[in-house]
């Protein structure tokens, strides 16, 4: 998943549901979330993300909440 853009959240993913997104040997590269949340991905409270053997690397959220959460943020 690489150089994406979204206006509101989730760049890379947005995992809305009440369900789960496993990535399995994925790299999420260079997202971009412009007003919102979620460079790479953006998680809703009530799903579930489970990563294998991934990297996300130069992804871009519009916030770093909770401070310090995100290595490298300053948004």
């Amino acid at each position: 998943m690489k150089d994406n853009y979204a206006v509101q959240t989730g760049g890379g993913i947005f995992n809305n549901s009440v369900g789960g997104v496993t990535l399995d040997h994925s790299t999420v590269l260079g997202n971009w979330a412009i007003h919102g949340t979620g460079g790479g991905i953006d998680n809703a409270p009530s799903g579930t993300v489970t990563l294998l053997h991934s990297t996300f690397r130069q992804n871009h959220p519009n916030h770093c909440t909770p401070l310090n959460n995100i290595p490298g943020c300053t948004g």
